[in-house]
């Protein structure tokens, strides 16, 4: 994923693909990490951009508020290595992958360091793991940064 454009999402299985590749975007808004500390907006420090690495998902909430802001669910996170671990060991807490509104020209706004999808993606992806984390079943999901 390129921090600055839009990347992509792909949901797999043990039989390969099921669902995408979806656009997503992991880039940190400016201003709120620059008001936090973090005007470089690194991955490894809170409100920076989205870390690369392992998460397992851990948790789904749903009707997270503001709705505008994190869509109807909310996928918590938990880093398991990579950037992502690092983070966690630097206190970084609430990554998770979220909708939300779209830009006045429909794309991907920027978040406080989550990862952004479309609401219907969002919508897929409930569907997808919900099942999976009911049976208590461990749900990986990697987030790999393009240069």
């Amino acid at each position: 994923m390129d921090r600055v454009a839009n990347g992509e999402l792909s949901i797999e299985d043990e039989t390969g693909v099921v669902y995408g590749p979806v656009a997503i975007r992991g880039k940190a808004d400016g201003q709120i990490a620059k008001q936090h500390g973090n005007p470089t907006l690194n991955p490894t420090l809170p409100f920076g951009n989205h870390p690369g690495g392992t998460y397992h998902i851990v948790a789904i909430e749903k009707d997270k508020q503001p709705e505008h802001s994190y869509g109807p669910y909310f996928f918590l996170l938990d880093p398991v290595d990579g950037e992502a671990l690092v983070a966690k060991q630097n206190g970084r807490e609430g990554l998770a992958i979220h909708a939300g509104d779209m830009t006045e020209t429909h794309g991907l706004r920027a978040t406080e360091g989550c990862l952004r999808i479309y609401t219907p993606d969002a919508r897929v992806l409930n569907d997808l793991v919900a099942p999976e984390l009911a049976l208590g079943h461990t749900v990986v999901y990697q987030c790999q940064i393009s240069s």
